[in-house]
């Protein structure tokens, strides 16, 4: 019987980034999906139920921070690593899931160090 690979969800308006972050999850044996914004994150989260969330903060439509305020709302506990390169915002959104209960696994500056973001996932 083969063990379930973990699933993690990849939530970044920028493709070239995300596409890199899947194929290097996905080499490294995860289930990947993404999502180009929060909205499309709201509607992978209830079909595919990610247990890692890798989530940049600044995206059009629904940003990291809202993000954040729905998996509170939704009594949704993946581990989250945020990935991006606005740190004032990067602050901001630690404190929100804070208060809401929910914890930041850890919040990699952009450009990402894949290795960096791989222990991310493996702690």
């Amino acid at each position: 019987m083969q063990a379930e690979k973990s699933r993690v969800l990849v939530v970044d308006d920028n493709k070239d980034f995300a596409e890199v972050l899947v194929k290097a999850i996905e080499l490294d044996g995860r289930e990947v999906r993404v999502a180009g914004s929060g909205l499309k994150a709201i509607e992978i989260c209830r079909d595919f139920a990610p247990e890692t969330i890798v989530l940049d903060i600044v995206m059009p439509d629904m940003d990291g921070v809202e993000f954040i305020g729905w998996l509170a709302k939704s009594g949704y506990h993946a581990k989250i690593i945020i990935c991006s390169a606005h740190s004032r915002y990067t602050d901001l959104a630690e404190k929100l899931a804070g208060v809401k209960g929910l914890s930041i696994a850890a919040t990699l500056s952009k450009p990402v160090r894949l290795p960096t973001l791989l222990a991310a996932l493996a702690a």
